[in-house]
Formats: C-alpha cells, sequence, structure tokens
C-alpha cells in the first residue's frame, strides 16, 4: 500500500514539474526582458529586405538578411522598452565593411558616430554619411554595396546590462534601388500612398 501511494506521489511530482516547465518555455517574451534591445531604428525611405556582406569569418564570406536604402535615406530612432532605458546610454556606430584586397578578411571604414546626448526618440531624422563622407566614399568607389561591401549600424546601448545589435545595409543608387523596390515583396512603407504608387 505504501508503494502504490509512493508511486503516485511520485508520479504527481512528476506531472507538476512537467507542468511548470512547458509554462516556462510558452511564456511569452517581454519587450523588457534582458535579452531585448531597449532601442530600434525606423528608415526615412520605403525599404526592402537584401541579403547583404556581413564580414569575413574563419569559414569564409559571410551573409545576412539587410536592408537595401541609398546613400541619402536618413533614420529616426524608437524606443522598443520602457523609458527606464535611457537614451543618454546609446551610441551609434555606422560603418563601411569591406573585404580586404587578399580577400582573407573584413576591414572598417567609420562613416558616422552618434551619442546618445546627441540623439532623442522621436520624428528627428538623422544621416548616415555626412555630405562630404559621402562625396569622398563615392570618388574612392567605397560608397555603394555589392558583394563584398555593405554598410553595417552597430547599436550599443551601456546601462543595466550591457547590449549590443547590428544592422546591415545595401547601399544602391537611386535606380537600383528603385528597381529593388518594384520587384520585392518585403517592402516596408513609410507613407500610405507609396504602395499603390509602386503598383503603377
Amino acid at each position: 500500500m505504501k508503494i502504490v501511494s509512493l508511486i503516485k506521489n511520485m508520479i504527481t511530482v512528476a506531472a507538476m514539474t512537467l507542468m511548470i516547465s512547458a509554462e516556462a518555455f510558452a511564456a511569452p517574451t517581454s519587450i523588457n526582458d534582458s535579452t531585448a534591445f531597449p532601442f530600434d531604428i525606423e528608415l526615412s525611405d520605403d525599404s526592402c529586405e537584401r541579403l547583404t556582406y556581413a564580414g569575413h569569418s574563419s569559414n569564409g564570406v559571410s551573409y545576412e538578411d539587410g536592408t537595401a536604402i541609398t546613400p541619402y535615406t536618413q533614420f529616426r530612432i524608437i524606443r522598443t522598452a520602457d523609458e527606464s532605458y535611457d537614451i543618454d546610454k546609446l551610441d551609434i556606430e555606422i560603418y563601411v565593411l569591406y573585404e580586404n584586397d587578399k580577400n582573407t578578411g573584413h576591414l572598417k571604414e567609420f562613416t558616422k558616430k552618434y551619442s546618445g546626448e546627441d540623439l532623442t526618440v522621436g520624428d528627428e531624422y538623422y544621416d548616415f554619411f555626412s555630405e562630404n563622407l559621402r562625396d569622398n566614399l563615392e570618388s574612392r568607389d567605397r560608397l555603394y554595396s555589392n558583394s563584398l561591401r555593405s554598410l553595417v549600424m552597430k547599436l550599443s546601448y551601456e546601462g543595466r546590462e550591457v547590449k549590443a545589435m547590428k544592422k546591415y545595409f545595401y547601399v544602391c543608387n537611386e535606380e537600383d534601388f528603385d528597381a529593388l523596390l518594384q520587384s520585392s515583396d518585403d517592402i516596408v512603407y513609410t507613407d500610405e500612398d507609396s504602395a499603390e504608387f509602386l503598383e503603377l
């Protein structure tokens, strides 16, 4: 009798443990979860996904899902977590990432850096390139992306936890950018009339 009772207790404990584990596994992740990044960006123009050069590792050239932009595209900061995350602790670095001449690694050329004190959440837009740097990169054939060159934005937050997030961009001239938008099924529209315009 005691053995039967012991077995029943063991089965009950096992069942409860399984239920708790399942609930923990299925619980939705809060936007304020320690792994979530508290800020993000929105672009000033319509955009679409584009496979983008992501540097050179020990396994060779890497690629990531990126976003197509033009040299004139701007971005604004949006908040993805509560206001306890202070924007003054956000830093943004933007750089051209490209393969070296021997195709054995990658190099970085920084284009812009923003400190949190210079940023605001909301409607203000910021440049990926200054006008002078845009002209300089174009004159050296480094402005536009290709299979071995891209633009990277690294967002870093040093508050209660240190967090970092990278975004990859494929920089196109306006003609190529329009062609990509016309042929893409994954467009993010910034203007309500844009979708109808692109379908004309």
